[in-house]
């Protein structure tokens, strides 16, 4: 059957499981990256999530030879001009509500790569010359003809960060990457770490010397099935693209994202959309200063909610943000906050995984505002939620709004946190939460992350996340 919906890295979906109903359903997503099953194993490990951790130190660019070079620079060695407060580049609906990228201009003369948004990933990486799965957007990187790549240095921040976390090792000049999904060694990636020229398409402002980025020229497994052309590291970490971008560039340390599936999917239908609807509708990333055009509800200094930039370690390889929640409220119905009340902005799979007292809680809100009565569905030892509708329309579910510690609302509607699948007898709605066995805090996915700008703050002394509204293109 077509439609396994394992749409959440670690859960093992059981196709057998769905009720008869929707066995006729069809719906192409994938299995995300198995990164979630590094955060849980964060979650539990980490003793504490604050104070935040250490700022990163300065990334470096030069071949393994050479010593670091300080500060962006242009082809021939000369200074590069000074930039604003922000650099933006323009996200890309790639997947039904699963898979965004980012394009990213890579080399000299630059190749484009459109990159899996990686906000809890501290490893960017791109297919390059002899590694190329079927369903990547564009060919693979040719190192060959960009005049400026070089090998990074085994000395560079990245590669000596990438070297604490077991993803990188240096037996010879050069720094060799490989990364493993599981202890199986089935899904993973390998490569080298390089350094090159990277900008946001679109935004010559944002160019810098990046040398960070992972050269990968052979893969297994799931990575065979990846849909983009790899992915950009946007985590608070060592040598990751967001702490060299805020350093070369020095730009404030402050990383703002909209992703926008359901405005692209409405859009996409209109008579007056036009061949570039899906590259601008799928949302927008801003490093640096928000633009104007975002508005908090606080104004510009927005909620006080406390915010945690988690960076990897060896015990833990994965950078994550992470707050605190004193609850959730479906539509005028109150729910109480998990006993451990630690929110991770976690993925970006579509799933939202809540512990089962939060999903059994909403799912009967859901039920009273509906009168539709929910069906469980057994998942990798966890659930799922199904609704049955004869109309296929959900007009009469709530809102759901989760509040965090400090007064920043996450609200998310109908038509974000579920999936309309068509059936025998009309359509099967699926929830996009569910819960997991080994899950006691919140791991945040698309379902509850649509069409308002996440802003983490880190210039800050105390770092804060704010929650803002306004166009979700960062091309506007």
């Amino acid at each position: 059957m077509a439609v396994c919906l394992v749409l959440l890295a670690s859960v093992p979906g059981s196709c057998r499981d769905l009720p008869s109903s929707s066995r006729s359903l069809t719906l192409p997503l994938r299995r995300s990256r198995p990164s979630v099953d590094a955060l849980l194993r964060a979650q539990r490990r980490q003793l504490t999530l604050f104070p935040p951790p250490p700022s990163p130190s300065a990334p470096a660019t030069g071949p393994a030879s050479e010593p670091a070079e300080a500060g962006p620079t242009l082809p021939g060695g000369s200074p590069a001009p000074a930039v604003g407060s922000r650099v933006m580049g323009a996200i890309t609906l790639r997947d039904m509500k699963n898979t965004f990228t980012v394009d990213v201009m890579m080399g000299t003369p630059p190749q484009p790569r459109s990159l899996k948004v990686g906000f809890n990933q501290y490893l960017s990486w791109t297919f390059c010359t002899g590694a190329l799965p079927d369903k990547a957007v564009s060919p693979p990187f040719a190192m060959g003809t960009s005049s400026s790549l070089k090998y990074s240095a085994c000395a560079s921040a990245s590669c000596q960060h990438l070297q604490t976390t077991q993803v990188a090792t240096c037996a010879t000049a050069k720094c060799d990457v490989a990364r493993y999904d599981d202890d199986t060694q089935t899904d993973g990636i390998t490569g080298q770490l390089v350094s090159d020229f990277v900008q946001f398409k679109g935004d010559p402002s944002s160019r810098f010397t990046f040398d960070g980025m992972a050269c990968i020229t052979s893969f297994t497994g799931e990575y065979l099935n990846f849909t983009a052309d790899g992915v950009l590291g946007l985590g608070q970490s060592s040598g990751s693209f967001f702490a060299s971008v805020t350093q070369q560039l020095q730009l404030p340390k402050i990383l703002s994202l909209c992703f926008n599936s359901t405005g692209h999917t409405q859009r996409s239908a209109s008579a007056f959309a036009g061949t570039n609807t899906e590259v601008d509708d799928g949302g927008g990333v801003v490093v640096g200063e928000p633009p104007a055009w975002i508005t908090y509800p606080n104004g510009l200094l927005g909620s006080s909610t406390p915010l945690v930039a988690v960076e990897a370690t060896a015990e833990a390889p994965v950078a994550f943000y992470a707050a605190s929640t004193t609850g959730w409220s479906v539509g005028y119905d109150v729910v109480a906050p998990p006993a451990k009340p630690v929110v991770i902005f976690g993925s970006t799979s579509f799933l939202t995984i809540v512990p089962s007292i939060t999903l059994t809680s909403i799912a009967s809100a859901i039920q009273q505002a509906t009168n539709s009565a929910p069906t469980e569905v057994p998942l990798g030892g966890g659930t799922m939620i199904f609704f049955a509708s004869p109309l296929c329309s959900v007009d009469s579910f709530p809102d759901i709004t989760l509040t965090f510690t400090g007064g920043a609302k996450l609200t998310a509607k109908p038509e974000d946190y579920t999936l309309v699948l068509k059936s025998r007898t009309g359509c099967v709605i699926v929830l996009g939460l569910a819960s997991h066995p080994t899950m006691s805090s919140i791991i945040l996915g698309m379902s509850m992350l649509q069409s308002q700008w996440l802003t983490f703050d880190m210039s800050v002394a105390n770092s804060v996340l704010k929650i803002g509204t306004g166009p979700c293109s960062a091309t506007i």
